[in-house]
């Protein structure tokens, strides 16, 4: 081993040599080593060529000149940018950099010929770089480009109104350079800048002089308007997007004035997706300003960033449009750092890799979890003296370790991350001085993390620490394989005894079988002293490093666990296999449910979870499943549930037998008692919760493999249904069902009874489709064709049995429901659903009337509403007839008004009908009594054929009906009936009484009056109602009073009533018209008096009256 040369003899260039330790974009002293030490990747080339193209588009087109470039940590992206500002000959970089560029790289060799092709020819590269800006602090993204525009015209940013005057200045004089001859000029011996408080009066001073030479003449007030106006539009929030749209069409201008030929910008924002982070408002900014300048100028902007910017856009906004300008983004691969770090520097002379290839032929192959895709000797050379896996699994839990909000020293760190670490390993580690044949063990690789990035948290530093001071006296590599296993978790590979082994392996002649004995003897004393976690029961175990506080949280698990309770147990696999298994219900409740392509199928699951089979109970109305769950190494039930349930078919019909995975019992009581025991810590542990959750995942998913292979049993045979997931479905549709519920019935099609209610009334008019399936006509016996029910099908059969269960033709709702739920149901088993469409069905056609609290259900959205659910089925009443017409209904219910005096309750029409029955019998003196009185007192009234119905009810009630009482003639003889029932036997009697009275009286006394003639008249017709005879007697008062007026006036005894025929008017103008003009009104009223006088006492007589 003394003989084999040391390793930095084997290398291109020596490994111990100074690196840049921070790339940013800008920073050109060390050009032409950026290009020396660049690696043209495969995805780099394909950038560069993306670039090309996006390039070479016309700013014309307003096709977005936009690439964004995403790579994770230590991709070299940054690398490539600034590269990418060299390659534009427009930065301090030489020329022959830019020459060296072209000439080795094929990628720049496209964009330097895109760049000399384009439109324009000239790009001026402006880069910023958000690497290290704090996006909370920072103005918005317009400003920041703005500044960094003005950096490069050369125009100073601070103040930042200052940039803003002097662009202004410029537009202002376009054909001179007005900065320049500022930034030379003297005020009072002082330049520009070199005092800061009197940058304002220097300007006032300044300018007027310069602008005139210019042959623009301004003030000092001039100015400082000028200055006024441009600290408004910087300040705060108020440059926005149109305005650096702006200012980019006249930065291009100025530069294409001081280069002469058409000159463009080219903006870079580097780290910009890390600026944004996880602000909306960041991302808005952005989105307007790449808006605005598309629109705009539509300058090449490239944008670097940790992650896709298409990721970005759908988080903030949502689904991206893949035309869009975001849409326009490449990946430079995470695994070029490792070609890079292999190629910059662990490049071996082409003289020394045929050394390197036979020393590493004795090297053991690395066990699977390392294994990372074949590598080849090629690899294996190009890595050493690493592993070929060992950057790429470094990488991995350096950037796991980053992502988990731990940063390195610095952001920059992060770009060149592993090549840090692996010239640490040469200079820090004293690797340059070892011999070929040697290989870096990963506690080494841990140590350089440590010492030159600050990754490894605090509290693996600790427990390391305390580590070596405890293990001081093991004779096992204890220290190391802790280092080991903590590198293995933060990259996400199982630490198994065989992958610490071969990582702890220092030279390729080492024994294996030795060092895993070691390592076995390590892993146990950290199991025993709590430093590990077993993670995984099943071979080959892996292990995780726990901290000082998850170790005494380890110790409280272990305990815990012994204290879980076999209820929990069974309720916790319970919940876990109900939400995996679609089909498994909670336990002991019936549902309807779609299997195996039949619908609404009634089924029950019952649970055994890691307890005994209870003795089965009747099942006949309901597919019954029982889930049995057992545990590895106990004894089987399922011979003895098919012994219990075999005995009959009304019993359980199937059995999902699951047979817990090994350890599973084991491994969920640690998991419940983890649980507990950080529910109760005041401390966050979110490893340990992290590992909680892993392990729920990892128990999740065996049970879910259990249940999918759990075996399907059938209670009534011995045939094979194969399992849970493919046999369970078949098994009860084809098997169960059929078996068990010969006589059910079920839809092909979902019925919406809400939907489907109109659509069938229609249907049955003839004015729609049929909403459901041909099959499911046929099934509940409906024609199609003739739009109504035929004599085959589900109907008949139904309306056959609701007629032998019905009361008077009524069923309530529990009595529908028995015949598809209860045992002796005559179509058992049949879905809700069906029932539902057979009713809704039957009470659009009108066969049946749907009652629901008393009340007819007449509208089809309504019917399908209270069909909707079993509960507002077991509230409906099915009458097995058709609904009444409507005018019959209302006029019945009118009659039964003006018989009783009061509102019909009930809305059935035989309901109404008997309450008349029932007032017909307890009222039947009244009926008589008033019909004579109708007939007696009114001609041309006609009762007699309502007393003559209301006798017959009274007598024999069920020789009437509803349809008797909903006549129109019985509807109108009652409202005679009313009227008449007022005046002899109601509350109207006083009133008919005196009306008789002043009748009698004038038809004796004053026949021939018009108000006695009007009192004969009310009876000869309708009889009246009371505001009638009220309006007639009130007559007769006013006609008694103006009799009693005449008279007192005439002078004749107060206690004669003078009556008589009142002559028409025509008579009385014929007597009075032989009097004189002058004769007076008081004449005429005496004369009429005596008329009338004459009329009473001497009709028919001749009288002569002679002048006193």
């Amino acid at each position: 081993m003394g003989d084999a040369p040391q390793l930095k003899t084997l290398f291109h260039r020596d490994p111990t040599r100074d690196l840049e330790e921070v790339q940013k974009v800008g920073a050109t002293a060390q050009a032409e080593r950026d290009v020396e030490e660049f690696c043209e990747t495969e995805s780099a080339r394909r950038v560069l060529e993306r670039l090309s193209g996006t390039v070479a588009k016309s700013p014309a087109i307003r096709d977005p000149r936009f690439l964004y470039l995403h790579a994770t940590f230590g991709s070299g992206k940054t690398h490539l940018l600034k590269l990418i500002s060299y390659a534009t000959g427009q930065t301090s970089a030489p020329a022959s950099v830019v020459s060296d560029l072209s000439t080795r790289f094929e990628g720049f060799q496209h964009l330097r010929t895109a760049i000399e092709e384009s439109p324009t020819g000239r790009f001026v590269p402006v880069f910023l770089n958000l690497l290290d800006r704090d996006a909370s602090a920072e103005p918005p993204i317009p400003v920041l480009i703005y500044e960094a525009i003005g950096d490069r015209l050369g125009y100073p940013t601070d103040p930042r109104w200052l940039l803003e005057f002097l662009l202004r200045l410029e537009a202002k004089a376009p054909e001179t350079d007005v900065w320049s001859q500022l930034r030379d000029k003297q005020v009072g011996g002082r330049g520009l800048l070199d005092d800061r408080g009197r940058i304002r009066t220097w300007l006032y001073e300044a300018v007027p002089p310069v602008l005139a030479g210019a042959g623009v003449s301004c003030t000092r007030e001039d100015v400082k308007s000028w200055i006024e106006a441009a600290e408004e539009t910087v300040a705060g929030d108020a440059f926005g997007a149109e305005d650096l749209r702006s200012r980019v069409e006249q930065a291009q201008e100025l530069l294409s004035r001081r280069h002469g030929e058409p000159t463009e910008l080219l903006i870079g924002l580097d780290e910009i997706a890390l600026f944004i982070g996880d602000e909306r408002s960041r991302y808005e900014e952005l989105r307007r300003t790449m808006r605005a300048l598309i629109d705009g100028p539509n300058p090449v902007v490239i944008g670097t960033g940790q992650w896709g910017l298409l990721a970005v856009h759908r988080d903030f906004v949502g689904d991206p449009n893949p035309d869009a300008w975001y849409s326009q983004e490449v990946q430079l691969k995470g695994a070029d750092t490792e070609v890079i770090v292999r190629r910059r520097w662990l490049q071996k002379k082409s003289q020394t890799k045929d050394q390197v290839q036979d020393a590493l032929a004795s090297m053991p192959d690395p066990p699977d979890p390392l294994t990372n895709g074949a590598s080849s000797q090629e690899d294996a050379v190009a890595a050493y003296p690493l592993r070929p896996g060992d950057l790429h699994w470094i990488r991995e839990a350096m950037q796991s370790l980053l992502t988990g909000g731990r940063g390195a020293a610095t952001e920059h760190i992060q770009g060149r991350a592993l090549l840090v670490l692996v010239r640490a390993l040469f200079v820090r580690q004293g690797w340059a001085e070892e011999r070929l044949g040697t290989v870096v063990p990963w506690p080494d690789l841990f140590a350089v993390l440590q010492s030159e990035t600050n990754l490894v948290p605090t509290w693996a530093e600790e427990l390391l620490s305390r580590l070596e001071a405890s293990a001081e006296d093991v004779d096992a590599p204890v220290e190391a394989v802790a280092r080991t296993v903590f590198l293995l978790n933060q990259a996400a590979v199982p630490a198994t005894k065989a992958a610490i082994t071969y990582l702890l392996l220092r030279h390729v002649d080492d024994s294996v079988e030795e060092r895993q004995a070691a390592v076995g003897e390590a892993l146990g004393w950290l199991d025993d002293n709590n430093y590990v976690f077993e993670e995984s029961d099943d071979e080959p175990v892996s292990y995780r490093l726990l901290t000082e506080q998850e170790v005494s949280v380890a110790e409280k698990v272990e305990e815990r666990a012994d204290t879980i309770s076999y209820p929990r147990l069974r309720s916790t696999i319970m919940e876990w296999i109900r939400e995996y298994g679609s089909l498994l219900s909670a336990p002991d409740n019936r549902q309807e449910v779609g299997i195996g392509g039949e619908r609404g199928v009634p089924l029950t699951y019952y649970y055994s979870v890691l307890a005994s089979i209870p003795d089965p109970s009747d099942q006949a109305d309901t597919v019954a499943l029982r889930v049995l769950v057992e545990a590895a190494d106990g004894d089987s039930q399922v011979e003895e549930w098919k012994e219990k349930n075999g005995k009959s078919p009304s019993l359980e019909d199937g059995l999902i037998a699951l047979q817990l995975p090994p350890n599973f019992e084991r491994r969920l009581r640690r998991h419940i008692a983890t649980g507990d025991v950080l529910q109760n810590e005041t401390r966050h542990f979110p490893d340990l919760k992290s590992d909680h959750l892993r392990e729920e995942r990892a128990l999740r998913a065996a049970l879910r493999t259990a249940l999918d292979d759990a075996r399907v049993v059938d209670a009534q045979s011995d045939k094979p249904f194969g399992t849970y997931a493919d046999g369970l479905e078949p098994f009860v549709a084809q098997e169960v069902v059929p078996r068990k519920f010969p006589e059910r019935r079920s839809l092909t099609r979902p019925l919406q009874p809400i939907d489907d209610g109109p659509v069938l009334a229609r249907f049955f008019r003839g004015d729609a489709e049929w909403p459901l399936s041909k099959a499911d006509a046929r099934t509940l016996g409906v024609d199609t064709a003739s739009h109504e029910f035929s004599e085959e099908g589900w109907k008949s059969e139904f309306w056959s049995v609701a007629k032998d269960r019905s009361s008077g033709g009524l069923l309530d709702g529990d009595q529908v429901l028995a015949m598809i739920e209860q045992k002796s149901g005559a179509f058992l088993g049949t879905s809700v659903e069906a029932l539902q469409a057979l009713l809704l069905a039957l009470a659009t056609s009108e066969a049946i009337q749907l009652r629901r609290d008393g009340s007819l259900v007449r509208d089809p959205v309504d019917m399908g509403r209270a069909l909707r659910t079993k509960t507002q089925i077991r509230g409906l009443t099915v009458r097995l007839e058709p609904p009444p017409d409507r005018d019959a209904a209302r006029r019945l219910r009118t009659v039964h008004r003006l018989l009783t005096g009061r509102d019909a309750t009930p809305d059935d029409t035989a309901a109404i009908a008997g309450e008349i029955v029932e007032w017909a019998q307890s009222h039947a003196g009244e009926v008589q009594s008033v019909q004579q009185f109708a007939q007696q007192a009114f001609e041309n009234v006609a009762v007699q054929g309502l007393t003559e119905l209301l006798k017959q009810a009274a007598a024999d009630p069920s020789s009437v009906d509803a349809a008797a009482f909903s006549e129109e003639s019985i509807k109108t003889e009652a409202e005679s009936f009313r009227r008449a029932y007022r005046l002899r036997l109601g509350d109207q009697t006083d009133l008919w009484e005196q009306f008789v009275e002043a009748r009698d009286d004038l038809s004796v006394n004053a026949r021939m009056a018009t108000v006695t003639q009007k009192l004969e008249g009310a009876t000869n017709g309708e009889i009246p109602e009371p505001h009638a005879l009220r309006s007639l007697l009130q007559d007769v008062q006013q006609y008694r009073e103006q009799q009693k007026q005449e008279v007192e006036d005439s002078g004749e005894d107060e206690d004669y009533e003078a009556g008589g025929d009142e002559t028409p008017d025509t008579d009385l103008d014929d007597f009075t018209d032989k009097f004189g003009p002058d004769d007076t009104e008081q004449t005429k009223e005496r004369l009429q008096a005596l008329i009338d006088r004459l009329d009473e006492e001497a009709a028919g007589q001749i009288v002569l009256i002679q002048q006193p």
